[in-house]
């Protein structure tokens, strides 16, 4: 990436798979990353100057060996779809049947072999997946109580999508082609798509970020209360308010299409969570990081840079003298220890707020340091 010295660098964004995963608005510009999961990750840097102008540098793809989370959240799961488990063909290899793992007997059946979709192995991941035509193809989940989620919800998925030409459907509980009360999607252009609805309207909230045809993706949405938060590839692309709230009309659960099957998907689907609760904290993460490394995605997490602590050492008297260190630095523990090789550092008490202590002098060696919480 080159620089035009004339007009100044206002800030430097670093992306992961073309997602933004941190900022530097200041030389050197440096972000320390950390790869959660197992797969490729695809890094550029993007130059921002004055102006608003961009510069994006190549792109270095990184391979990242190890092993993932083996299952995602289970509390609150109400729908659990992955292809490499539970799935019957017919003899064209087309979707009778895709059992929900979740224990709730959710099943998504496709009865006519001619509109069902087909298992098959993503030339991209190397992983089974279901196949949809985006003309014909779509499974169905009978409703059920399990499944009639009217409150705090959340999904998330990893499938690889044809095209973004026109807007396409993972998901839906819909009736007449309109949320009742949920479709989840991609919109006409890639950005992922929310929609809740009821008899007083319907409003889809929408990601920031846009998925790209031909490469696997992880993405999910998790609505708390009003407010819905869209994730891509584990890092956050966008939240919004929804202005209605949720109605289920007792409308069959459709994979890969609305009620009325048209806003057909095309592409592949390998795995599908829909919880009856909000994620967030470890359980969104893992959520994340299970369908990732199961894509062949590398999760990638911003590095805090550690902030240097500095003990300050007082004489009060001839026999005493005073430890301390910025009360601006919070969550450090005091030790001591006699001698560095015995390893047997051990707390100190301190004094209010917790970044002083008053200690005795003696004619023996005594050393202190900070530990972090």
């Amino acid at each position: 990436m080159s620089r035009d010295t004339n007009y100044p660098i206002s800030q430097v964004n670093f992306l992961a798979n073309g997602i933004v995963v941190g900022s530097a608005p200041t030389p050197p510009y440096v972000l320390t990353i950390e790869a959660i999961t197992p797969g490729t990750v695809t890094l550029q840097a993007q130059a921002l100057d004055i102006w608003g102008a961009l510069g994006t540098s190549a792109p270095v793809v990184l391979t990242v060996t190890g092993q993932g989370p083996s299952t995602p959240p289970t509390s609150g799961l109400a729908l659990w779809l992955k292809a490499d488990k539970g799935v019957t063909t017919n003899s064209d290899g087309t979707v009778a049947e895709w059992a929900d793992q979740s224990g709730l007997g959710n099943n998504a059946v496709q009865t006519d072999s001619t509109i069902a979709p087909t298992l098959v192995s993503d030339p991209k991941t190397g992983k089974l997946a279901v196949e949809f035509n985006g003309t014909s193809s779509y499974l169905a989940i009978t409703s059920a109580p399990s499944v009639v989620i009217q409150g705090d919800i959340s999904t998330f998925c990893a499938f690889n999508i044809t095209d973004v030409a026109a807007a396409q459907t993972l998901w839906s509980k819909s009736s007449n082609a309109v949320a009742y009360p949920w479709i989840y999607g991609v919109a006409a252009g890639g950005a992922m798509s929310f929609t809740r609805g009821n008899t007083d309207g319907r409003n889809p909230v929408n990601s920031t970020s846009s998925v790209q045809p031909g490469s696997p993706v992880v993405a999910g949405v998790s609505l708390a209360g009003s407010l819905a938060s869209h994730y891509l590839d584990a890092q956050p692309v966008g939240s919004g308010v929804f202005g209605y709230g949720a109605l289920d009309e007792g409308m069959p659960l459709v994979i890969g299409a609305l009620d009325d099957f048209t806003g057909l998907f095309a592409g592949t689907l390998s795995e599908l969570l829909i919880y009856n609760r909000a994620l967030s904290g470890s359980d969104l993460d893992l959520a994340n990081a299970y369908l990732a490394a199961r894509s062949g995605i590398t999760v990638i997490e911003v590095v805090q840079p550690s902030v240097a602590v500095s003990l300050a050492i007082t004489r009060l008297s001839g026999s005493t003298v005073q430890i301390s260190w910025p009360t601006s630095a919070s969550g450090w523990v005091l030790q001591s220890e006699t001698s560095l090789g015995s390893g047997n550092w051990t707390p100190v008490a301190t004094n209010p707020p917790n970044n002083t202590v008053v200690v005795g002098t003696t004619n023996a060696t005594r050393y202190f340091r900070l530990q972090s919480q």
